[in-house]
């Protein structure tokens, strides 16, 4: 989803801008006042992961973050009050149509994924739960 920030899009400005390089920060409503976020940087026009996935309220989040911070993510309507008023933050946020995971970009990375000689067993993926306590998934 973070790669969707990447995109081109004529009113957004270049995230290389003034060469302040943002970090980019999908935010996901997680319910009982918690998002799901992670924190992603650039290295030239890639992704690199700088924080765990992460599970935590919005305040201990906007604690990790300064400067320059691009959000997305259907957290952003209900978080964007906060997130916009935290003076050590100079949050962007990306338009709701690039709030969501695209075909195409998956489509992407597993072809860098099979280029570089790394593949997954689609029969060893599991599923990765932040929320593991809630969720009741049995087995057999």
């Amino acid at each position: 989803m973070a790669y969707n920030a990447l995109g081109s899009d004529p009113g957004h400005r270049s995230l290389h801008n003034e060469g302040l390089t943002p970090l980019i920060c999908p935010v996901l409503d997680a319910k009982k006042s918690q998002v799901y976020a992670c924190i992603y940087g650039l290295d030239g026009d890639k992704l690199v992961r700088k924080s765990d996935y992460l599970l935590e309220p919005v305040e201990r989040l906007m604690k990790r973050l300064r400067g320059r911070v691009v959000f997305l993510g259907d957290g952003i309507p209900i978080y964007k009050d906060k997130l916009s008023a935290k003076k050590t933050i100079n949050a962007e946020f990306v338009d709701d149509k690039k709030w969501f995971p695209k075909a195409s970009v998956i489509a992407m990375l597993g072809l860098e994924m099979f280029k570089s000689g790394k593949h997954d067993d689609p029969y060893d993926l599991e599923p990765l739960y932040l929320y593991a306590r809630d969720c009741n998934v049995r087995k057999g």
